[in-house]
């Protein structure tokens, strides 16, 4: 899974492991990030398989 900035789409990527993404994401939905919460920028990602 590579993950780069939608800001510059031929910019630098990381790359996850199958299994690294689905660790981040159940991660998540076990305890959900609200931004708001926090007094940093929102942050967008896109996400696709290479």
């Amino acid at each position: 899974m590579a993950v780069r900035d939608s800001k510059v789409g031929d910019g630098p990527a990381v790359v996850f492991s199958v299994a690294g993404w689905a660790s981040f994401i159940a991660a998540l939905k076990e305890r959900p990030f609200h931004p708001k919460s926090v007094n940093t920028p929102t942050l967008t990602v896109q996400t696709s398989l290479i």
